[in-house]
This record gives structure tokens, C-alpha cells and sequence, in this order.
């Protein structure tokens, strides 16, 4: 009696069972087409961006390599082209950036400042804007600005600067800028430049040598003054 009242209960739970999924399986065998694509679409994604990881990865392999043996050539003056023709047609970001480093060096090195500052000037824009290497391209840019003889550009760029640079390297922009502007007389540029490294400077840093350098500046505006 016990194992026929089993039987029953059994075959209610069954039968309510079956009941509730059949709506379900009749869905999956009405769409087991979609569905049988839909995992295959995943699967060709997932494979595909799997694929293209390797792929990027590989180019990027091969991208430093060239790179490489650009700049462990002998002959100064057909590196310095290879590399200019290697920067025109490299699209990934991260050779391309050290490839702009090395040509701005390579350039400068050999006296083409033009060249130089073109570097400086793209790298700045392929970097991001609050990137502290951003800032480093356009003190380069302004260094060679100044050396193609365009020192009141160079100073104005070194001016920008001041505004947005971080903070770790708004000494290094103050003394490019004080050395430039003394270079080119204009003395009150750089007592203005040596004075914010004065208020700047740590407690602790020995200020004696600002303070002498700023008497000094001083004193050469004074002849300057007059002769106005």
C-alpha cells in the first residue's frame, strides 16, 4: 500500500513537472537553430578577439625589434633617416612614442633642430594632455626652438607651461626658463623664474645660491636699465 502511495506521489511530481517545462523545452527546440548560432557567434568572438590580442601582440614584437636595430646602426646619418621614414609609418602608440624620443635626440645630436623640434612638437601631441611627458616634449620643443633662433617662442612656450605643469616639474620649467631668458638679457623674465624657485624650494634646500643668483640678476638688469 505504502509503495503504490509512493507510486502516486511520483507520478504527480512527474507529471507537474513535465508540465511546467514543456513551454521551456518547446522554446528550445523552436529556437535551437538561434540558439546553436548564438554559441557559435560567441565562440568565433571570443576566438576572434583572442586572435587579435595575439596578433597586436605580435606586431608590437616586431615593431621594438625594428626599432632596435634602427638605433644599433652605425652610420649617424642613414639612422637618422631610417628613423624619421620608421616614425611616418608606425601606428602603434607605444613604439611610436619611443621612436619620437630617439629621433628627437638623434636629430638634435646632429645638429638638424628643425627636425628636432618636429619630433618634440608630435610627440607632445600623442601623449595625453596631463601627461608628464607632455610637458618634457615641450621643453624639448622649446630648447630647440631656441636653437633654430626663435628664443621669444621658446620662452612663451616655457611660460605656458608654468600654469598646468605638475608639480615635480615646475623647477625643471623654471630653470630652463631662467636660463633661457638670461641668455637673452631679458632679466626680468629671469629673476622672476629664479624667485619662484626661491618661494618654492623646500625648507630644508641651502637657498644661499637662488638668493646670490638673484642679486646677480639684479645687477645686470641695472646696466640695461640705463642704457634704456
Amino acid at each position: 500500500m505504502s509503495q503504490q502511495k509512493n507510486r502516486t506521489l511520483i507520478d504527480s511530481i512527474q507529471t507537474e513537472t513535465a508540465k511546467e517545462a514543456s513551454p521551456f523545452l518547446e522554446f528550445l527546440i523552436r529556437n535551437s537553430k538561434k540558439i546553436t548560432l548564438s554559441i557559435v557567434l560567441i565562440i568565433l568572438i571570443a576566438v576572434g578577439v583572442s586572435g587579435w590580442s595575439m596578433y597586436q601582440e605580435n606586431r608590437l614584437a616586431d615593431a621594438r625589434e625594428e626599432l632596435g636595430l634602427i638605433l644599433a646602426g652605425q652610420d649617424a646619418g642613414a639612422r637618422l633617416e631610417t628613423l624619421n621614414a620608421f616614425v611616418q609609418r608606425v601606428e602603434l602608440a607605444e613604439i611610436k612614442t619611443a621612436a619620437l624620443l630617439a629621433l628627437a635626440y638623434e636629430s638634435a645630436e646632429a645638429g638638424n633642430h628643425a627636425l628636432a623640434s618636429s619630433a618634440w612638437e608630435e610627440l607632445s601631441l600623442l601623449v595625453p594632455a596631463d601627461s608628464p611627458m607632455r610637458f618634457t616634449a615641450q621643453m624639448g620643443m622649446a630648447n630647440e626652438l631656441n636653437n633654430l633662433g626663435k628664443t621669444p617662442e621658446a620662452l612663451a612656450l616655457l611660460e605656458s607651461l608654468l600654469g598646468n605643469a605638475p608639480v615635480e616639474l615646475t623647477l625643471a620649467i623654471n630653470v630652463a626658463l631662467m636660463d633661457l631668458a638670461e641668455k637673452s638679457g631679458q632679466w626680468d623674465k629671469a629673476i622672476q623664474a629664479c624667485e619662484a624657485m626661491l618661494n618654492n624650494a623646500p625648507a630644508t634646500t641651502d637657498k644661499s645660491y637662488l638668493r646670490q643668483k638673484i642679486a646677480y640678476l639684479q645687477l645686470k638688469k641695472i646696466p640695461a636699465a640705463e642704457t634704456e
